[in-house]
Formats: C-alpha cells, sequence, structure tokens
C-alpha cells in the first residue's frame, strides 16, 4: 500500500491492493461520496492515519471499519437530537 509523508504524519492510501500477510482482519465497506464534499476521508486509529477513497468499495482493517460505523451513528444521534430539539419550537444554532 502506498504511504507518504505529511506534516510528519503518516498516511496510508487505502486501495483494493491485495493486503499484507501480517495485517489485521480487513472489512469491505463504502463510504457516501456526496456532491460538495472531500472525496476522500481520513480515518485515525492509535497513530495511525488512513486515507479512504468516497463512493467506491475499499477493504480497511476492522478496527477503521469500527470508527466511521461510530461516527455515523454518532452523526445520526446529533441529526435526531436537533429535530427533537427544533420541534419544541427552539432554534437549533451549530
Amino acid at each position: 500500500m502506498a504511504t507518504k509523508k505529511t506534516d510528519k504524519v503518516a498516511v496510508e492510501t487505502v486501495n483494493n491492493e491485495e493486503p499484507k500477510k501480517d495485517e489485521t482482519e480487513r472489512v469491505r465497506i463504502i463510504v457516501p461520496f456526496i456532491d460538495g464534499e472531500d472525496p476522500e476521508q481520513v480515518v485515525g486509529v492509535n497513530g495511525k492515519f488512513y486515507k479512504i477513497r468516497k463512493g467506491v468499495y475499499v477493504d480497511v482493517p476492522a478496527e477503521v471499519a469500527e470508527v466511521l460505523e461510530n461516527s455515523n451513528l454518532q452523526m445520526v444521534r446529533a441529526r435526531e437530537f436537533q429535530a427533537e430539539y427544533e420541534g419544541k419550537g427552539k432554534e437549533f444554532d451549530w
């Protein structure tokens, strides 16, 4: 896998290359691409950063998939909270 040095932090570009034998379990995921957003998602786990392309299926370590899943769940909860708050006639200003 390709690795670049960016501001003294290694960023691994995740693509569909064959995983190395010593790597952890990998999971196939897709991060949705939405027009107007950055075409890549950066995820950090234990000091290692992964740059994941949106809109295509990629194989990532299981812990990266878990971070993305938790992030999505938090976004859903935040939107539910916002809808409930605004439903009570209050303005929610981020």
